[in-house]
């Protein structure tokens, strides 16, 4: 059992790290109100002008610092050759 919890936190570490290589910026919102079901309707009902009211007008930018990645890939190459030195209870 630890043996696949810690295989799977590096496999994520290890992922995220790429990710944050890939990607310079990220912009964040809440998009609650902007969802809408399969008949194109919004869910406060069909008037359009309360909804558009609703929406959310501050947006939060997400930079990740330059060490972010390169550390991120590193503990989690770590924690995935931790994972191979372990025993497994099965064999």
């Amino acid at each position: 059992m630890w043996r696949s919890l810690f295989s799977a936190v590096g496999i994520m570490l290890l992922i995220v790290g790429v990710q944050f290589f890939l990607v310079d910026e990220a912009i964040l919102a809440d998009s609650v109100l902007e969802r809408r079901d399969s008949i194109g309707q919004n869910w406060l009902g069909n008037d359009a002008d309360v909804a558009s009211d609703l929406l959310p007008t501050t947006r939060r930018n997400f930079s990740p610092p330059e060490w972010a990645p390169y550390s991120l890939l590193s503990s989690g190459a770590v924690v995935l050759l931790y994972t191979l030195g372990m025993r497994s209870r099965g064999g």
